[in-house]
Formats: structure tokens, C-alpha cells, sequence
């Protein structure tokens, strides 16, 4: 049956093996496979064109990064299921398919300003990653399905309109790293404390004025940068006495 062997083409495709790439691209445009190969793959071929690659190549690689702007990626994108590293740099994105969630494999997701207004439910099905940096965006918020990210040691949430930061991610016990600078956070909830591996904390440019108590509880706390803030020197003076034990920045 057609669609049965069609769907072992796809299954050389996504293996990420070189010859087997190869070998489901000649059979795909075989004429049988053809017309169906190619509205498979359709949500592929203007990208391609765009990032200067071939389908085999992409299907096949682990890290990818954007070098032409684009403003909308295809759904089809959950299918590079070898992704481990995917970089949005400095594009104009609209949003992100529903479908990176399926993107199984994913360790880094980079979008540093890339002019994302929200983020999609799904990515909280990408429970490898460890890093993400959505730095200078357009988040005001966050989806639930974010306290999802179990393996997630590093988060960059840096010089988006959030205002408050949701409870699940207290569910993040592996982060290491939160960079909030120039949010517009005014406090941080005092379920901080679950994060038990914090090491790095920094809301500098934010009009945060206080740490609550519970951040004591932090003992892997080292460093809080703390930059630009609107504190007086008093009360910079009574933060560094209440939180001996920490290396803070002004």
C-alpha cells in the first residue's frame, strides 16, 4: 500500500542518517510517491530556498539557525526531529508552529529578538531542553505547559513586557539560571525558593526594591545582579546586611 511505504520514505527522512536521507529523496520523487512526497514536504521548499539549504540537509541536521529573515515558520518544522539546536536570531517571527513541540531532541532553543508576541502551549513537549534565551521579545506572557521543562537549566526571560512570573515555574528543579533584566517585574514571588539549583539571579533594570525571605532558602544562590535598579543607596545598604552570604551587583 502506497501510503505504508510512503511512511517508511518518511521514517528514512527523519533517521537523520545521510544514506538514508538520500536514499527517501530518490524514491520520493519517483512518480507513484511524487505528488504526495511533495505536499509532504511542501511547508519545506520556499524555507529551503530562503535559508540556502537542501531538504536532505535539513532533515538531516542537528543544529539550525536562521540566516534570512522570516516571519513565519512552517508547521512542518516538527518534523526535523534531529534538531538539537535551533537559533532564531534577529528574525521577525509571528509566532512559533504549534508543531516545535515535537522537535523531541531539542537541547537549545535561541530566539534573541525575534519579535515573538507569545509562545505556543506545545513547547512545553520539549522536555530535553536545557537552555532557552528569548531575549528581547514581545512576552507579556508565559504558557502553562512551561513548568513542563524539567530539564531546563538556563532560562533568559531578559527585556520582555512580563510583569509577573507565573507559579509553574517552580516546577523547574534543574534551573540554574534566571535572567530577568529589564522585565516589567515589580517583586518576586516567594515560591523562588523551589527552585533549589538557583545559582544565578538577575533583575537588574527591573523595579523590583525587595527579596523575599524565602530566597534565603536558596542555598545555591551566589550571585544576584541586581543593575540599574531604582533602590537608594539605603536600601542597598540593608539588602547586603539582610543577605550576607550573597554576591550582589548594583
Amino acid at each position: 500500500m502506497v501510503d505504508n511505504e510512503l511512511e517508511k520514505i518518511i521514517d528514512l527522512f527523519k533517521s537523520g542518517i545521510e544514506e538514508n536521507i538520500e536514499m527517501a529523496w530518490s524514491f520520493g520523487q519517483l512518480p507513484k510517491y511524487k505528488v504526495i512526497f511533495d505536499e509532504y514536504l511542501e511547508g519545506f521548499k520556499t524555507f529551503c530556498e530562503q535559508q540556502k539549504t537542501t531538504i536532505p540537509e535539513l532533515f538531516a541536521a542537528k543544529s539550525l539557525k536562521l540566516d534570512y529573515n522570516v516571519t513565519d515558520l512552517p508547521e512542518a518544522l516538527g518534523q526535523l526531529t534531529n534538531l538539537e539546536h535551533l537559533n532564531t536570531t534577529y528574525q521577525e517571527l509571528e509566532k512559533l508552529p504549534e508543531s516545535i513541540g515535537q522537535l523531541s531532541n531539542l537541547k537549545s532553543l535561541t530566539c534573541y529578538d525575534s519579535k515573538l508576541p507569545e509562545l505556543p502551549e506545545s513547547i512545553g513537549d520539549l522536555t530535553s531542553l536545557e537552555e532557552i534565551d528569548f531575549t528581547m521579545n514581545k512576552l507579556s506572557k508565559l504558557p502553562m505547559s512551561f513548568g513542563m521543562l524539567s530539564n531546563l537549566e538556563y532560562l533568559n526571560l531578559s527585556y520582555n513586557p512580563l510583569e509577573e512570573l507565573p507559579q509553574n515555574l517552580e516546577n523547574l528543579k534543574s534551573l540554574k539560571g534566571l535572567y530577568l533584566t529589564g522585565t516589567s517585574l515589580t517583586y518576586l514571588p516567594s515560591w523562588i525558593a523551589s527552585l533549589s539549583k538557583l545559582s544565578e539571579l538577575d533583575i537588574g533594570e527591573t523595579k523590583i526594591t525587595e527579596l523575599p525571605s524565602t530566597v534565603k532558602m536558596l542555598k545555591n544562590l551566589k550571585v544576584i545582579e541586581w543593575k540599574g535598579s531604582i533602590l537608594t543607596d539605603d536600601l542597598k545598604k540593608k539588602i547586603e546586611l539582610d543577605y550576607p552570604d550573597l554576591r550582589i551587583k548594583f
